[in-house]
């Protein structure tokens, strides 16, 4: 999941608001190169089909310093998903 890690350094770090997501990714889109793009899209969907919340609210705290709740995590994973189709 290096490229989600990314995005959590990168981006979406305690810096960043919630209300800022997807000026965010529409940024991502910008700068990164189209194999960054597709990987984090591929990571996103592997962590929902694989139902890997731990995995990732473990990435989002310890690169982004993200504390994301247990039972939002999915809800999270799946905005992500969402704003990264777009």
């Amino acid at each position: 999941m290096d490229k989600i890690k990314y995005f959590f350094e990168c981006y979406f770090n305690q810096s960043a608001n919630y209300a800022d997501m997807e000026s965010l990714v529409i940024e991502f889109y910008e700068i990164e190169s189209d194999n960054y793009v597709n990987s984090i899209k591929e990571e996103l969907s592997k962590v929902k089909k694989n139902q890997a919340w731990n995995d990732f609210m473990d990435i989002a705290y310890s690169s982004g310093g993200r504390l994301i709740q247990p039972e939002k995590c999915e809800e999270f994973v799946n905005n992500l998903i969402r704003l990264f189709k777009k």
